[in-house]
């Protein structure tokens, strides 16, 4: 009879136990799916990264989180001693029509030094950032079963002051999700 109770309770520990782990403190209705897979990098600056044609065929696939310490020296300028440079990121995805009516962010968990964010070409703006976190709503741009294109720029001062600055982490460093929400 003892040992009943005792199994019985253990189950009901674990059920507790994943029932709260499996707990989505997200706002009722809302989904998220990781985007940190199949992303394009590059160290190069270009003003026309942003652009759905642009040729990335040469860029380096990265996964999130992707962290750099610095611009290897052979990336640098050779004009400055301290280098205010550019990396960029991109990333083409397909949006289910089922998504059609729904409102959609790309959230950053961790990202230093990101101004401007990309999707399909068209530059979106953004107030929703705090302690290099940011949630950027996507869906006014997004193209529905079709293939979209998401790309920004992440500015990287090269010396001893931004480095301490952003804790020697540049990059994405944290995850990145698409957050799903019902109308």
């Amino acid at each position: 009879m003892r040992l009943n109770k005792i199994r019985n309770l253990c189950l009901f520990i674990i059920i507790v136990v994943c029932s709260l782990s499996c707990h989505d403190d997200k706002e009722v209705g809302s989904t998220r799916k990781l985007f940190d897979l199949n992303w394009k990098f590059s160290y190069e600056s270009s003003s026309a990264a942003y652009k759905v044609d642009f040729d990335d065929s040469a860029w380096q696939h990265v996964d999130f989180p992707h962290k750099i310490a610095r611009i290897p020296e052979d990336k640098q300028s050779k004009y400055n001693s301290v280098v205010n440079d550019t990396i960029w990121y991109r990333k083409t995805f397909d949006i289910p029509g089922s998504w059609e009516r729904k409102t959609i962010y790309v959230v950053f968990e961790g990202i230093s030094h990101v101004e401007i964010i990309f999707v399909n070409g068209e530059m979106l703006s953004f107030s929703d950032c705090d302690n290099n976190s940011c949630r950027v709503l996507i869906s006014p741009n997004l193209l529905h079963n079709t293939t979209n294109l998401i790309a920004f720029p992440v500015s990287v001062e090269n010396s001893p002051v931004s480095y301490e600055k952003s804790n020697g982490v540049l990059g994405v460093y944290k995850h990145v999700w698409l957050q799903i929400e019902e109308p």
